[in-house]
Parts: C-alpha cells; structure tokens; sequence
C-alpha cells in the first residue's frame, strides 16, 4: 500500500458541509440498499466501497483526483482518498509496482509512505474475540 499526503491541509467541516448537500441531492443512503452497496468483494478491487468525499473534495482540488489516477496508471489496482483528504492511497499486487510508485513520488511528495496489510488478526499481534 502506497500513501501520499501532498501536504494540502483540507478542511474536515467545510468537506461534510459540501458532502452532506450532494448526498442530500443523490439521496438513496439512508436504505438498506444504500447501506448494501458498501459490502464488497475482497478480491475484486472494482467493488470496493469508493470514497463519496473525492466527489466534492476533488471538484475544489483536481490535483488530487490526478495524484489518485496517477497511482493507477503506476499499477494499483485500487485507489482512493483517505477520509476527507488529502491523502491519497494505492494497493498495489507486487512490491516492485509499489516500490516504483513510491519513488516516482516521492520526487514531488516528501510524504511518501509504503508499508504492507494485514492478512490476518494475528498478523497484528491481536487474538481474535470469542
């Protein structure tokens, strides 16, 4: 997994203020078949919960909607921002890819960072409930 925070301090408030008015727009969040299209395959990254932020976030900040492509055209095979901004991560399915994301930006992003998932709850050290 790769991360870039291109250090462009975003607002938290005035990010749901604008999210709340377009999901209001949208509607259809507050149904059970609202709910359901979060549930996604873990092996299929096209169905993997989107992130409805970058819709109101990346209209103020394009540049984050190109830094998002830009991890897909360097082979994530899923890419999103974080929360309400502005970091922006890619999975990737081999090291070499990721590694080679992570140097090309580092060159523009001095907060860069690689690092792995967890497979497993014990992978974290943790015992599963019972």
């Amino acid at each position: 997994v790769g991360l870039v925070w291109p250090d462009l301090p975003i607002e938290t408030g005035a990010a749901y203020a604008r999210l709340s008015a377009w999901l209001t727009k949208r509607g259809g969040y507050a149904t059970f078949v609202g709910f359901c299209r979060f549930a996604g395959d873990p092996k299929n990254p096209a169905s993997w919960p989107g992130n409805d932020f970058e819709a109101v976030v990346f209209r103020e900040h394009p540049e984050l909607a190109d830094l998002k492509q830009e991890f897909l055209d360097g082979g994530a095979i899923h890419a999103a921002m974080s929360g309400s901004g502005s970091t922006v991560y890619g999975f990737f399915d081999s090291d070499r890819m990721a590694m080679a994301a992570a140097d090309r930006f580092r060159v523009r992003y001095e907060h860069t960072i690689l690092t792995r998932t967890l497979d497993t709850v014990a992978d974290a050290g943790a015992t599963p409930a019972s």
